[in-house]
């Protein structure tokens, strides 16, 4: 949501744009400081900055990532304790034992960012230290580093710089996402009892191509396949339509 603060700023920097953003507006009963409006604008003037050069220029990937990530902090550092956090996977793989049967080898099995889950807020504390103590080197997430494995990610970022692949981003995500919905189903099964019949919650995630943000939701279905609806609601790929990991 968007401080209502900034409204006035923003529909004198673009009177032509601002109304498109009235639906995302904060409700103007949460009264913001000066300092705190101050200090959002000249963060959103400096992402906005950078993404324009970005896009004038046809900077590459890394320096799109950058952007995201410098978006992603924004709110990050909105609020005192974020239960969300943002972890760089650009280099990290992903475990193998997760991955789909058919994942192609031309594609890079990786994602450029994601959230995770906190561990220093107390309510993720409070959720995970048990598990910990009970099983000191259980893997929480799809990745094999030391640190992200040990860590909820609840949402994964593919980024292309402008005009980059969308086909190959989406397979990509799709890959990352397919393997935590494994991972998920692995920790559902140590738990699970013949009367939990619960779904497993969806994934979450974004392509991100130059300024084109795009919501992705994956879930597995009753055949253990992994599927998301394309922009279109009536529409759906199932490019990893084998379930994923081991036999």
């Amino acid at each position: 949501m968007i401080p209502h603060s900034l409204k006035t700023r923003l529909r004198a920097a673009d009177p032509d744009q601002s109304d498109a953003f009235k639906h995302l507006y904060e409700d103007p009963t949460l009264l913001r400081s000066d300092t705190e409006t101050d200090a959002l604008w000249r963060m959103a003037d400096k992402i906005y900055v950078q993404a324009r050069s970005c896009y004038n220029n046809h900077r590459d990937e890394s320096e799109w990532v950058a952007v995201v990530k410098n978006v992603l902090e924004s709110v990050e550092r909105a609020e005192e304790n974020p239960m969300l956090c943002i972890q760089s996977i650009q280099t990290q793989s992903i475990d193998p034992t997760v991955l789909p049967f058919h994942a192609s080898m031309s594609l890079a099995k990786k994602a450029d960012l994601a959230l995770s889950f906190s561990i220093e807020h107390p309510t993720v504390l409070e959720s995970v230290e048990p598990i910990y103590t009970a099983n000191p080197s259980i893997n929480l997430s799809q990745m094999t580093d030391a640190y992200t494995s040990t860590v909820p990610l609840v949402c994964g970022l593919e980024v292309k710089e402008r005009g980059g692949d969308y086909n190959e981003a989406i397979t990509q995500l799709a890959i990352w996402s397919a393997a935590g919905l494994e991972r998920l189903r692995e920790l559902r099964e140590r738990v699970r009892t013949p009367e939990d019949q619960e779904d497993l919650p969806p994934f979450l995630g974004w392509t991100v191509i130059g300024h084109d943000w795009k919501l992705h939701i994956s879930w597995k279905n009753a055949q253990g396949e992994v599927v998301s609806p394309l922009h279109d609601p009536d529409v759906y790929y199932s490019a990893l339509a084998e379930p994923c990991g081991r036999s």
